[in-house]
């Protein structure tokens, strides 16, 4: 049995892309960012941009200068101050059947789990102090990541987001996250416990 659980509004209760971009600027620096991210979020909609490119474009702005230790140091501090919700904190983690598959980058959420657990996540490399996307963990590439670790088939899904549609036809079981509660395929809202969290053994 495998249970595929995206990270952004499935295991938190914000989105935490545009924070990471805050997180230590001035205040100054954060009105510009977050009217560059509103911009951006318009021309993604209008698909004038792509998400990889908003973030991309974000990354160049906000991190250049930075060594892959800055970035790391960065990652690592702001992972600490992430709002995780009832769904994180109710699931066992300590268990084996759980992948992390998320469009946020790896090196902000791996420190949120145990070592058991993995963590396919969109990636940063860097070219001198420039930081590159190696790899955006998004739409269909979740689905691709999957099937490099040799897994086609899904038994739970739980995710937020309809950018996941692709997850959601290869799964059995899809669960749609909303703050505490998720909805099941027939509509239905269950609040989170464990006792609605747990899984059928294959």
């Amino acid at each position: 049995m495998n249970i595929i659980i995206d990270f952004d509004k499935t295991l938190t209760y914000q989105d935490t892309t545009l924070g990471l971009f805050l997180y230590r600027l001035t205040w100054s620096k954060k009105i510009i960012c977050i009217a560059y991210y509103l911009l951006a979020s318009i021309l993604v909609k209008v698909k004038f941009w792509t998400v990889l490119e908003l973030k991309s474009k974000l990354m160049a702005w906000r991190f250049s200068g930075y060594e892959k230790l800055d970035w790391l140091t960065h990652a690592n501090s702001y992972a600490a101050t992430i709002q995780t919700n009832k769904l994180y904190k109710t699931l066992d983690w300590e268990k084996t059947d759980f992948i992390v598959v998320s469009a946020s980058f790896k090196e902000v959420i791996e420190v949120l789990f145990p070592t058991n657990i993995k963590i396919l996540a969109s990636e940063i490399s860097f070219e001198g102090n420039v930081p590159l996307i190696g790899f955006h963990c998004f739409q269909h590439q979740k689905v691709a990541a999957l099937a490099n670790h040799g897994i086609t088939k899904i038994d739970y899904l739980y995710t937020d987001s309809k950018s996941d549609l692709p997850l959601a036809k290869i799964a059995k079981e899809v669960r749609w996250v909303r703050g505490d509660c998720y909805f099941n395929e027939s509509g239905m809202c269950i609040p989170i416990t464990a006792e609605t969290v747990a899984h059928a053994k294959e």
